[in-house]
């Protein structure tokens, strides 16, 4: 999924806006289980490893900064 640079600005921008974090989560969720599901993991293991990656996003994005391409 694409992430528009709107969604990028509103989680920069406040940090643990509820809102923004809920559509990020919203977006990203089902397609990580998508690309996870090819791999043998039970189903706690994946919903465990999809938090983790979620989790270093929240930790990381303050770092992020957008080179202005699309």
């Amino acid at each position: 999924p694409q992430t528009s640079h709107t969604l990028l600005d509103e989680l920069l921008a406040s940090g643990q806006n509820s809102v923004a974090w809920t559509r990020f989560h919203e977006l990203y969720t089902p397609w990580l289980r998508m690309q996870l599901a090819a791999l043998p993991l039970q189903a706690m293991d994946r919903d465990d490893l999809i938090q983790n990656i979620l989790m270093i996003v929240f930790q990381k994005l303050p770092q992020y900064q957008h080179n202005g391409r699309t």
